[in-house]
């Protein structure tokens, strides 16, 4: 016997209700993509440093 699962895609109005709603933990790492919702990976420290340093270096570009 198998068993027909049905996909129920969200939309990004759907998506902020049910964050209002406290649907998903303060500190979850969640994102919307194509219409469903994805539980993300924390960043790691490396992943975290080159953001830091590409920030900075796009902040100087933008200043000069």
């Amino acid at each position: 016997m198998s068993v027909q699962i049905q996909r129920r895609l969200f939309t990004v109005q759907e998506y902020h209700m049910m964050s209002e709603a406290g649907v998903f933990a303060h500190n979850e790492r969640v994102e919307l993509i194509e219409g469903e919702i994805i539980q993300m990976a924390a960043i790691g420290k490396r992943h975290a440093a080159r953001v830091d340093r590409l920030a900075r270096l796009f902040s100087q570009i933008s200043e000069s």
